[in-house]
């Protein structure tokens, strides 16, 4: 009696339209239900369409079939090469000694800025570098964007006035910015996929993923919104949508 009385009442949560559809559409190794149900045309119905018709094709699915990790000699060499790659590209884009950062041409050092953005910065900079290949991080501070470069005591100056663009990201998105330091997190998984192929991209979306959370939890107030037009949000940051592209935005 006690566990019928607790499925009612969260049944009461959900109108029975909702349940219905939840019903139809999840999966049935995710939750089971002794219901049973038939697909048809007018359902939420894409994926319902994947048991009853032969021309049904899920990219989504095919994508997640064809991105398997293989082992094979070729991939150890691969690894190999893409580790040393890291390494490289670490050394020698935005390298330290360069007179650019010693003179902060186009580079400030952290100790310019508040320490809400030098918490954040020291948070990844405790993190391998080989975790931000895939992914170039923009942070809207104090009226500019600044790209961060992993593990470097300075940033790289991407956008001198970039107020404009965040106010018509405000505007888009119905978010106040005001007092924020806002993340772009740029997305760019073909600097795995040339070493990995698809797999790579599988695994370019997991360090994105570790990426933000390690964001998130460095500050207290940080909001991840990820709900927005992709195509109008890349084309403002002049990204082409495929192999750079905006998954998401971070405000703290």
């Amino acid at each position: 009696m006690d566990f019928w009385i607790q499925e009612n009442e969260k049944q009461q949560d959900f109108t029975g339209e909702e349940i219905a559809s939840f019903k139809r559409y999840i999966e049935e190794n995710d939750v089971y239900n002794d219901n049973t149900f038939e697909f048809t045309e007018r359902n939420l119905d894409y994926f319902s369409a994947r048991y009853t018709r032969d021309d049904f094709t899920c990219y989504a699915e095919l994508f997640h079939v064809n991105s398997d990790f293989w082992n094979s000699d070729e991939m150890d060499e691969n690894i190999e090469l893409y580790e040393k790659s890291v390494q490289w590209r670490n050394k020698t884009v935005h390298p330290e000694d360069s007179e650019y950062v010693i003179k902060e041409e186009k580079y400030l050092y952290l100790e310019s800025f508040s320490e809400k953005f030098r918490n954040i910065v020291s948070s990844l900079n405790k993190q391998q570098a080989e975790l931000f290949s895939c992914i170039d991080l923009l942070f809207f501070v104090e009226g500019s964007f600044y790209q961060y470069l992993p593990q470097k005591n300075f940033v790289f100056m991407w956008e001198k006035n970039g107020k404009k663009i965040v106010d018509q990201i405000s505007e888009w998105l119905s978010v106040d910015f005001e007092d924020k330091i806002v993340v772009i997190p740029i997305f760019v998984p073909i600097r795995k996929m040339l070493f990995f192929g698809e797999y790579g991209y599988r695994e370019a979306m997991i360090d994105y993923g570790r990426v933000l959370s390690e964001i998130t939890h460095s500050v207290s107030d940080a909001k991840i919104i990820r709900r927005f037009e992709t195509r109008a949000m890349n084309e403002k940051f002049r990204l082409d949508s495929v192999e750079k592209s905006i998954l998401s935005i971070i405000s703290c």
